[in-house]
């Protein structure tokens, strides 16, 4: 990318701009008090870029001719004009000697100006808004100048030609901010442009270009194109295979801007859950010696280990530097990872755009918390429905929802006593009395975080990677970090819509919480000077949120060209990766994800906006009922599906832990399976209760009928990655203990991924 170099005067013009904090008095007494330009008039007249027509007389509704917005360009250049009138002279029409001469002249010149397709120059003739918008593309070109979108912008407009002339520069000016329509999404092209329109425009741009603080920077380079280059090379010269075994590497970090890390030893290893098995692989690394591997911005972030997050199902490549980037923003969350995209080799292989960022973890730099085996320590848990391990030691579970201790400890006194400790602020949750809430919970972190995983509408809020910690034993309960939204911000078929609260309120048809809502948000949404604190907070941060959005949109947008390889080593825009909804499928290339992303945002915060300032959400919001089900007792095994099949009250059972997945007749298709009719979870559980049975992780056997079984895989083949269906059929539960037989039923909502081995 080319780098732009301003002249003295025009850095000294731009610093003289950006430390304008108040709109300067203007001597024109045809600009009246409050008139929408007024401001902009001032901006234009204090630069001295535009002058009056006449003593006191700035003639706001006057045409603009060609001369005269050329020669707004020329001292916005900051450039000589001396010796440019001879360029005029080739131009029949145009006079070397007249005023105009040496701007015109100099527009020639430098390409700006290339006459009307005649032979003639027009210097007389009225610019047309589709010529303003060319003349004012050519020259940020010409000056290299970069502008970052404006994700508030107009979108579209509907009175242009997409294969005119002007509509490349007019989608530039567009998406920058600079130009905007009628009021009625119309841009009127051939229309004439006022001086009080053209006034506008230089002054947007002149704020705009002040934003690069005076330092000659390309505007861009302030949302960071320094992407990284990360090199990986295994002592073995062999991929990475497995996500519970390290293997030693060599490791190099090389950046423009001087970083220059080398490695000799380190370790690395997979991650994830589900994405472990998508073809971009995510990485752990871990590395001998404590190291800080971002830039000076994020401070000393010194640590042994690290991430490198493929965002693979997220074709926008940011939603996670997103919501981290928010998330540091939102200052009620203490602690969120830094993160920076990065180019990726793995044993000379390009891999493609990675996040690199912190990790999740007890640490002096990240949650600061002290571990051990004494009382008076702290613990970090995650509400993960992805939970696995020795029950009340590696994990627990709270009303029905499963937690996984992060923390190195293994004492599980400590772990029940965690457990009962956080039953008991749930309780106090549900009750509702703000000071003894205040007693127990960080309200600021649980707020903040909050209004970020809403605003994000983030669909694993009450399911996974939810982070919670203690700096005591039976302290204040704080939340944080954010970490996981893949599947957020449009990216999900299941909560890609832009209205409608979600991540504490994701209901059944009946209007009770589904098992995946959130249930600490659900349970203080109930209250309602709760409400009004969400609505006060979200009022305060909302226009930092699109701004630190718009920064992230501006950082993928300015390293589009490094975004766009990634896409041409993995080339999945048709497909489906994960939950995709068809908005995201329709889009072709990262940049319109992007686009897709801000978008999505902005119409996001709008809505966010005028429904927490309703009286509907202060006053009259309906909760839904807060159930934690029956037979809480086998609530680790028993789990009811969240909206995956809105409409139709769907239950899940997890089969590999309930049922032994081995005596099945084919276990890959109990990956998550739910049961209508009578054969529901909560009914399931309460007969094993009556039975005094329990639910033992594989006590049960699943029989199919073979007939009804051998049609459904014959149905489910092609049907692609994550597909439902509802399919009768018929089946025997067997209780391996007593041998009883029992709950047949015919209805089955079956969720599945594609198995390429179901051939004929």
């Amino acid at each position: 990318m080319r780098r732009k170099i301003l002249t003295s005067a025009v850095i000294m013009l731009f610093l003289v701009i950006s430390l304008c904090t108040t709109v300067a008095a203007h001597p024109f007494t045809d600009v009246p008090e409050g008139a929408w330009y007024e401001g902009y008039v001032s901006h234009v007249y204090d630069a001295g870029i535009m002058g009056g027509k006449a003593e006191g007389v700035f003639d706001p509704d006057g045409t603009v001719t060609r001369a005269e917005f050329v020669t707004v360009m020329a001292r916005l250049s900051g450039e000589g004009l001396s010796g440019y009138e001879d360029a005029v002279s080739a131009f029949p029409d145009a006079d070397a000697s007249a005023w105009y001469g040496p701007y015109m002249g100099w527009g020639i010149a430098t390409g700006l100006v290339k006459g009307q397709g005649d032979g003639k120059l027009a210097p007389a003739s009225p610019v047309s808004r589709a010529e303003m918008v060319t003349f004012m593309a050519r020259f940020m070109d010409y000056m290299n100048v970069k502008l970052p979108v404006d994700i508030t912008a107009e979108r579209s407009f509907s009175d242009t030609d997409a294969n005119a002339y002007y509509a490349e520069p007019l989608e530039v000016l567009r998406k920058s901010g600079l130009i905007t329509g009628d009021g009625t999404g119309r841009f009127n092209p051939a229309g004439t442009s006022g001086r009080h329109s053209m006034a506008a425009l230089i002054s947007r741009y002149l704020d705009a270009v002040s934003a690069a603080d005076g330092e000659g920077k390309d505007l861009s380079t302030i949302f960071g194109t320094n992407i990284p280059v990360i090199t990986i090379v295994t002592e073995t010269g062999r991929d990475v295979e497995s996500k519970e075994e390290y293997i030693r590497a060599e490791f190099t970090l090389k950046d423009g801007d001087g970083r220059d890390i080398e490695v000799g030893s380190m370790r690395i290893r997979g991650r994830g859950n589900a994405t472990w098995k998508m073809e971009k692989k995510s990485y752990r690394l871990k590395f001998d010696d404590n190291i800080c591997l971002m830039h000076s911005e994020a401070g000393d972030t010194k640590n042994k280990d690290w991430t490198l997050l493929a965002n693979h199902c997220d074709k926008s490549l940011i939603r996670n530097h997103v919501a981290q980037s928010l998330g540091r923003e939102l200052e009620g969350i203490e602690w969120a990872p830094y993160t920076e995209l990065v180019e990726v080799y793995l044993n000379g292989e390009y891999r493609g755009i990675y996040m690199l960022s912190e990790q999740v973890e007890v640490g002096k730099q990240r949650v600061d918390i002290e571990e051990g085996e004494k009382d008076d320590i702290g613990f970090l848990i995650e509400l993960d429905g992805y939970a696995e391990g020795e029950y009340n030691k590696d994990m627990f579970t709270v009303y029905g929802q499963k937690y996984t201790v992060k923390s190195d400890i293994k004492n599980t006194d400590q772990v029940i006593a965690m457990k009962l400790h956080l039953e008991v602020i749930m309780n106090t949750l549900i009750e509702g009395d703000r000071e003894k809430i205040e007693s127990v919970v960080d309200l600021d972190s649980i707020l903040d975080m909050y209004i970020l995983q809403e605003t994000m509408r983030n669909l694993d809020a009450g399911w996974s990677s939810f982070f919670m910690y203690f700096y005591e034993p039976h302290g204040k309960l704080y939340f944080g970090p954010p970490w996981d939204f893949d599947l957020s911000s449009g990216n999900s078929f299941n909560c890609h819509e832009k209205q409608g609260l979600y991540v504490g309120h994701k209901t059944t048809s009946d209007g009770s919480y589904l098992n995946t809502t959130n249930q600490w948000f659900a349970s203080l949404l109930s209250h309602r000077w709760f409400r009004e604190l969400v609505r006060d907070r979200f009022n305060e941060k909302r226009e930092d949120i699109l701004r630190v959005v718009g920064n992230c949109c501006n950082y993928a947008y300015s390293n589009m060209d490094k975004l766009d390889r990634n896409f041409e080593k993995w080339d999945i825009f048709d497909e489906v990766i994960n939950q995709e909804p068809v908005p995201v499928l329709t889009l072709k290339s990262c940049e319109a994800n992007v686009d897709y992303l801000a978008d999505w945002f902005v119409d996001r915060c709008k809505w966010l906006n005028d429904f927490y300032n309703s009286d509907k959400f202060i006053n009259g919001y309906e909760c839904p009922v807060m159930e934690f089900g029956i037979a809480e007792v086998i609530r680790a095994d028993v789990w009811t599906i969240p909206d995956w099949f809105e409409g139709d009250k769907m239950s899940q059972i997890y089969m590999d832990i309930l049922f032994d997945s081995s005596e099945t007749e084919d276990g890959r298709i109990f990956v998550r399976m739910g049961l209508t009719a009578t054969l529901t979870p909560d009914n399931v559980a309460k007969v094993l209760l009556e039975k005094g049975l329990g639910a033992e992780a594989g006590r049960y056997t699943f029989t199919f009928d073979p007939l009804s079984f051998a049609t459904m895989k014959s149905d489910f083949k092609g049907l692609g990655i994550s597909q439902g269906i509802i399919w009768e059929f018929t089946f025997t539960i067997k209780d391996k203990v007593t041998g009883e037989e029992s709950y047949p039923a015919t209805q089955v909502f079956v969720f599945i991924k594609d198995d390429p081995s179901w051939t004929e």
